[in-house]
């Protein structure tokens, strides 16, 4: 006769969880090391010690000029281009000028970098007169002195100082920089002519067609470099010369490229 034998109970409560005991020891070598070194002093007390402000604070032109590159905004036979120094640029015949010249841009609108742009800005003096009442002294004095109630207009072309707006304003009207603030170059490389182009003339019932063929003529110019300030001593140009692009006596010989 066999009889099975069920599992003793040894314990009647689960066992607790063991806490783990953590033993820090030392070694010989460990207390020998020590603490680390220190960051090293200082030569001078100043370095720890802010820098003070400068008394003076730079020129818009002095921080352009601590920039690398340059770029300007121009205006050449009333269309303004933006340039940077060894640009081609390709502008309708110019019939005055030979290969070789350079022309000296007088409308120089804007220099920046890529930090920082320069606008001309309306000089003063050149402002127009504000505007008098074309009223008598006689009939003045009759009338009161309250102003007159007129109409606001649609499109308000000059502002309260008589100046125009800029995006309403003439582009040779615009404001540029004087000959000794920017100065820039162009050199005239080529004429060149563009594709061959017809358009067809015709008038219906009356048996007129025509075909008219044509090529437009262009002038191709590279920009030299952009001078900030005075680059050297050069005649001064008036107000009426300074409208039109400035022709340099100086030619260069300018090697063209062999076409096919």
């Amino acid at each position: 006769m066999s009889f099975t034998l069920a599992p003793t109970r040894w314990f009647s409560h689960p066992p607790r969880p063991v806490v783990a005991r953590w033993r820090c020891s030392f070694s010989s070598s460990s207390r020998d090391q020590g603490l680390p070194p220190t960051l090293p002093m200082h030569e001078r007390l100043s370095a720890l010690s802010p820098k003070p402000f400068p008394s003076s604070s730079p020129t818009p032109l002095e921080l352009l000029a601590s920039q690398p590159s340059h770029y300007i905004t121009c205006l050449l036979m009333g269309r303004r281009y933006t340039l940077t120094p060894n640009d081609i640029l390709t502008v309708p015949k110019l019939k005055s000028v030979r290969a070789g010249q350079r022309i000296a841009l007088t409308r120089i609108l804007e220099l920046g970098s890529r930090d920082y742009t320069l606008r001309a800005g309306v000089d003063p003096t050149s402002l127009p007169p504000q505007r008098t009442s074309a009223v008598s002294a006689k009939l003045s004095s009759f009338q009161p002195s309250t102003p007159l109630l007129r109409p606001p207009m649609a499109r308000t072309i000059i502002n309260s100082s008589g100046v125009p707006r800029d995006w309403q304003r003439h582009p040779d009207s615009l404001p540029y920089f004087k000959q000794g603030e920017v100065q820039a170059e162009v050199l005239v490389l080529e004429h060149v002519k563009g594709k061959m182009f017809e358009v067809e003339k015709f008038k219906r019932r009356k048996g007129y067609r025509r075909t008219l063929r044509s090529k437009l003529e262009f002038t191709k110019l590279r920009v030299g470099d952009i001078v900030l300030g005075e680059a050297g001593e050069r005649p001064a140009v008036s107000e009426g010369e300074a409208a039109a692009p400035r022709i340099l006596d100086t030619e260069l010989e300018v090697e063209k490229d062999a076409r096919v």
